[in-house]
């Protein structure tokens, strides 16, 4: 049986071709672990968007004599960040002469005394008014003036707030986001058609540090575009872990 095979061939090991399949797979499950700690860092740690959602706290009463009316401030926290252009000012009002059919309230620009707006309104109960198009990386200063129907005044405190910027502008960046999309898709398109392992790689790379930043810096928890987006950059990063997966095993030439 073995007649016809010399010393070398009949002690020459046995070759274990399941090595660079073994190697790949490993890979595989280290890029899967890097990225879910990455994201589980950025969901879970203390400096994530959800613990800058304010309950309440920190408010400021404000507390005139006699028969004047009386404000609470409720949003913006003051000296707070905001991550929008349109911001909503609140003041909670209440009389306490029950003979008060009204309370007047006027939101004034602290600079310029520029009105914002002007309501009226029942005491006892949230006043809101929507300061729009505000610019990006400027602080803003603003109070309330408030007149009930029996005569009697008061001028809350001065308030403050600024609005967040990043190098895609603000929340709800349409076309940024968008364009930010735009680069992953493309990214990951060359790494399918060249079959490259680096190019998987480096998609997946691109898509959890842009996941990660859209989370923590520019997406509005409130805006249902900027949360349906978030829920795109999440599936995108599976995608680019399958993609990998199916270049190293079966997508090579």
């Amino acid at each position: 049986m073995y007649g016809d095979m010399d010393e070398e061939q009949l002690t020459r090991p046995i070759e274990d071709d399941s090595s660079p399949d073994l190697i790949r797979a490993l890979l595989v499950i280290l890029i899967a672990a890097i990225c879910a700690t990455v994201l589980i860092t950025t969901f879970v740690d203390a400096d994530t968007p959800f613990d800058s959602i304010e309950f309440g706290v920190n408010v400021t009463v404000s507390e005139p004599p006699g028969d004047c009316p009386h404000a609470m401030l409720i949003a913006p926290i003051d000296n707070s960040v905001v991550d929008t252009r349109d911001v909503v000012l609140t003041l909670y009002v209440y009389d306490n002469d029950v003979s008060v059919w009204f309370i007047n309230v006027t939101f004034y620009e602290n600079n310029t005394d520029t009105v914002i707006s002007n309501l009226v309104s029942k005491s006892d109960t949230n006043v809101s008014c929507v300061w729009t198009n505000r610019t990006p990386g400027t602080n803003y200063e603003w109070y309330g003036y408030l007149e009930n129907s029996s005569g009697g005044n008061y001028t809350t405190g001065v308030y403050s707030f600024s609005v967040g910027q990043s190098f895609m502008g603000t929340a709800t960046d349409f076309w940024g986001t968008w364009i930010l999309l735009g680069i992953i898709f493309l990214i990951m398109a060359l790494g399918l058609y060249l079959r490259s392992t680096i190019f998987c790689i480096f998609s997946i790379i691109i898509t959890v540090l842009s996941t990660t930043y859209y989370y923590s810096e520019v997406m509005a928890s409130s805006s249902f575009f900027d949360t349906t987006l978030g829920y795109v950059f999440m599936a995108l990063i599976f995608f680019t872990l399958a993609e990998l997966f199916y270049v190293m095993f079966y997508g090579k030439k």
